[in-house]
């Protein structure tokens, strides 16, 4: 006997409005909190060179959000367009395309930036897995090496 699908209607409802025009889900408004304002740069905000990013989840990962910001940076008079490419795990990376660099200097210009400044401990679950679970805010994933 075959079982029939029900169909429920669910009552939809607009998300608000942020001050923009956007309409904004509650989800990810909480989500990405830590972040701050629109002119704030995101905790443990730090420049690096390009050869720095393979530390990071950029060109293995794709990014969970993507945000863009308008922010001092620290040693620059000027605002900053900087592009946020955000990860599952609360670190990110950002750049920033130079528009008037000077001679010799590069036209993207890179930076990192994490939720949390994370202290892994790590414990053998398996044979080639393993579970990272960081110190200071709780944060935990399971790797396997196996390929």
């Amino acid at each position: 006997m075959k079982s029939k699908a029900v169909k429920t209607k669910k009552k939809v409802t607009a998300a608000p409005k942020s001050r923009c025009g956007h309409r904004v889900t509650t989800e990810e408004t909480t989500e990405l909190e830590w972040l701050g304002g629109h002119n704030d740069l995101p905790p443990n905000f730090k420049r690096v060179e390009e050869s720095d990013l393979k530390r990071t989840k950029f060109g293995s990962y794709h990014p969970d959000w993507i945000e863009f910001k308008q922010a001092l940076v620290p040693g620059d008079p000027c605002y900053a367009n900087l592009h946020l490419l955000i990860y599952y795990d609360g670190s990110g990376v950002a750049y920033q395309v130079d528009h008037y660099p000077e001679p010799g200097d590069p036209t993207v210009l890179w930076y990192t930036f994490s939720k949390c400044e994370h202290k892994f401990t790590a414990q053998g679950i398996g044979n080639c897995l393993r579970r990272e679970t960081c110190s200071k805010c709780g944060y935990s994933e399971e790797i396997d090496s196996s390929g």
